[in-house]
């Protein structure tokens, strides 16, 4: 069967050359903590990503922070990643990652619409696609329509556009942790340090749901991938060859659209950072519910979109694209089998479903394709080098070649 070849470079954390590093059962928060420090240290150092997550801030053993310039790492251990809170305003582990700031404007290159930039302390965002001016340091200023060259640039945001991931062990139960992101890097120090940070435009991906399972058995298996960039990161956890909470993570989109439009109004949307956070259960993640509305928690992903001048936390699902000459986008509604025993992936895009705000679709996702198999199992491999791997109807990249571990 021929497989989609990858987009991005992914690194994944590896046991023996096999995808899957295993947690051997000691308790429910023993394996809530191993999966946490597990995460921060592979996205930090253990990827071998030539841009890899670096770490912000971070509490633990309750202490945190002593100032905004304090950047000590307190996860040493998977032992520090304590205590564990049921509410933001209490003593908790914590820490913030950051991904890659968006690449610096450059002379004499061609930009299409939707690319990404930063120049003078700013983001800005191409709405007209050309070449760039042969001198000078970019758009300056809070313009909607900014010349360079043949180029033009709208103003998205200060800062470097690099989103901002925050971990809390925080929830009702030691099974449950936090995970948010702050699109625009606006995360702030609580006035007790040891508490969880605060954003204006922090978006909850993952809470009130369990990430490693709350059974007391059995080892957990930790799936991690990052991009080589750093622009994206997913993570899920496997007991007993099932998925034992969501599919998390953090990616950009692919820059194909700078503006979608608004409901029931002439206006569109921007993206001041392409950047989406999602969490997606089990289930979800099984045809025929890849197209599920989004839910907290457990389908989909949140999205910051600016319209006239507000921002909207957009909720997103995932949307299949067909090919062979068929309408451009359409529902997953059947099972794509070929004859010859070879199945059909459908790559897939993001689209928001918000009832008010900005509603359409907001670009193609990167290395997310849907396959279906008749007898398909989890872990199954696709491609003649194992390229691919199955998760419930999801294909997960695998650079590895290997099999992945399960259980």
């Amino acid at each position: 069967m021929t497989v989609p070849a990858y987009t991005r470079t992914w690194k994944q954390y590896l046991a023996s050359g096999s995808p899957g590093v295993r947690i051997p059962f000691v308790s429910v928060t023993d394996a809530a903590q191993n999966a946490m420090y597990q995460w921060k240290q592979f996205l930090v150092s253990g990827s071998g990503a030539t841009t890899p997550f670096t770490l912000l801030w971070s509490a633990a053993g309750g202490t945190g922070p002593s100032s905004s310039s304090d950047h000590t790492d307190r996860w040493s251990s998977s032992s520090a990643v304590t205590p564990q809170a049921s509410s933001a305003g209490a003593s908790q582990a914590w820490c913030i990652l950051v991904g890659a700031p968006r690449p610096s404007w450059a002379t004499n290159t061609v930009y299409a619409q939707g690319a990404y930039v930063t120049a003078n302390g700013n983001v800005y965002v191409c709405r007209t696609g050309g070449t760039s001016a042969s001198s000078g340091g970019g758009p300056s200023g809070t313009g909607v329509n900014i010349t360079d060259n043949t180029a033009a640039w709208q103003y998205m945001q200060a800062g470097t556009g690099a989103p901002q991931y925050l971990i809390a062990y925080q929830g009702a139960s030691a099974d449950v942790f936090r995970i948010s992101v702050s699109p625009a890097a606006l995360f702030t120090l609580a006035g007790t340090s040891n508490n969880q940070p605060t954003a204006t435009d922090e978006q909850v991906i993952c809470s009130a749901t369990s990430i490693v399972n709350a059974t007391a058995s059995a080892d957990r298996i930790l799936h991690l991938w990052a991009s080589d960039d750093g622009n994206a990161w997913r993570m899920v956890v496997l007991r007993s060859g099932a998925m034992a909470g969501p599919l998390v993570g953090g990616e950009t989109v692919q820059d194909t659209v700078a503006q979608f439009p608004v409901n029931g109004s002439s206006a569109v949307a921007t993206l001041p950072c392409n950047s989406w956070g999602f969490s997606i259960s089990s289930t979800t993640l099984s045809s025929p519910n890849l197209t599920s509305g989004y839910s907290a928690n457990s389908a989909g992903g949140l999205i910051r979109a600016l319209v006239s001048g507000t921002f909207y936390s957009c909720q997103c699902t995932m949307e299949t694209m067909m090919f062979a000459g068929v309408a451009s986008y359409q529902e997953y509604t059947f099972q794509p089998e070929l004859a010859g025993g070879g199945f059909l992936p459908w790559p897939l895009r993001l689209e928001t479903v918000n009832a008010t705000g900005a509603r359409g679709p907001v670009g193609n996702l990167i290395d997310w394709w849907a396959c279906a198999p008749s007898g398909r199992t989890l872990g199954d491999g696709f491609g003649p080098a194992y390229q691919w791997w199955q998760l419930n109807d999801m294909l997960m990249p695998n650079p590895s070649a290997q099999a992945p571990i399960l259980s």
